[in-house]
C-alpha cells in the first residue's frame, strides 16, 4: 500500500480542518500536512494510542519509555499525556524534531475546543513552550524531554526504548527516513520486545524493518489507510 499524507492546497490559511473536526497544519518545509486530512485526533489515537500504548499500558509494565520521531504538533505527545493522568505507569516519553513548530501556531489546533478540555489545552502549551533539552513534567507520572535533532545523525541516544512512534513525514517528503538505515537506527533503540508504530504501510519500509530485524504486522488503519504498521523486536 502507497504511504501518503494529504496534501492542502489553501493558500493564505495558517490551520486546515481535518475530517474529524480537528486541525492540521502544512509544513513550509516539506509541503506536506502534519496529519491525516481524514482526522489528525482520529489518525493519532489510532495509530500511536490504541495499536501502540494501551497494549503495553495493559500489561505489568511500571516504567515506560517511549521515544518519538518527529515531535511536528505535539499532538501524539498530548494524547499519550492525556493516557496515562490516571495510569499505574511512569512514563518517560523523549521527542525529536528537526524543524520545530513556532509557538504561536499551536493556537491554530484549537485544542480545547476539540478535545473539550482546557488540560488538553494546557497540556499542549507546555508541550511547546517548555525548554528544551531539559526534562520536564507534563504530570505527576509523565516526564517529557523533547530535542532539536536530525535523526540521522542523532549521536546522543539515551538508554533503549520500549516504545517508539515513528511519525516523520511520508517517503514522498522525507524518503532518507524510511530507508534501511533508519530501520537500523530504530532497531537499535529498542529493547527486547519494543514495540513501533507508524501510520504508514509502504512495501518498501516493511521490507526494510523486516531486514534489520523486525517482525512486521500490518493493522487496520484509520479513516482513509487501509493498513498501518506495528513492527516488534525480537533480540
Amino acid at each position: 500500500m502507497a504511504c501518503h499524507r494529504s496534501y492542502f492546497v489553501h493558500f493564505g490559511m495558517s490551520h486546515l480542518t481535518t475530517g474529524d473536526g480537528s486541525y492540521t497544519f502544512r509544513s513550509p518545509v516539506f509541503n506536506a500536512t502534519y496529519h491525516s486530512s481524514h482526522g489528525a485526533v482520529t489518525e493519532s489515537q489510532h495509530v500511536f494510542i490504541q495499536a501502540g500504548l494501551k497494549p503495553l499500558l495493559n500489561s505489568s509494565t511500571k516504567s515506560l519509555r517511549i521515544f518519538e520521531m518527529g515531535l511536528g504538533s505535539g499532538l501524539n505527545v498530548l494524547l499519550a499525556a492525556l493516557e496515562t493522568i490516571n495510569a499505574d505507569s511512569s512514563i518517560y516519553y523523549h521527542s525529536i524534531e528537526s524543524h520545530p513548530m513556532a509557538l504561536d501556531d499551536i493556537s491554530g489546533f484549537h485544542i480545547k475546543e476539540v478535545l473539550n478540555s482546557a488540560k488538553a489545552e494546557a497540556i499542549m502549551h507546555e508541550i511547546h513552550s517548555g525548554p528544551w533539552e531539559e526534562a520536564f513534567a507534563l504530570h505527576p507520572q509523565f516526564t517529557f524531554y523533547k530535542e532539536r535533532a536530525d535523526f540521522l545523525k542523532w549521536t546522543t541516544r539515551p538508554k533503549p526504548f520500549d516504545l517508539i512512534f515513528y511519525d516523520a513525514f511520508a517517503p514522498s517528503a522525507q524518503a532518507e527516513l524510511w530507508t534501511t538505515e533508519a530501520c537500523d537506527i530504530l532497531h537499535s533503540l529498542l529493547g527486547a520486545e519494543g514495540i513501533l508504530v507508524t501510520y504508514c504501510a509502504q512495501g518498501q519500509f516493511k521490507r526494510n524493518l523486516k531486514s534489520s530485524g523486525f517482525l512486521v504486522e500490518s493493522l487496520t488503519g484509520p479513516p482513509g489507510k487501509r493498513e498501518m504498521t506495528r513492527a516488534i523486536v525480537k533480540k
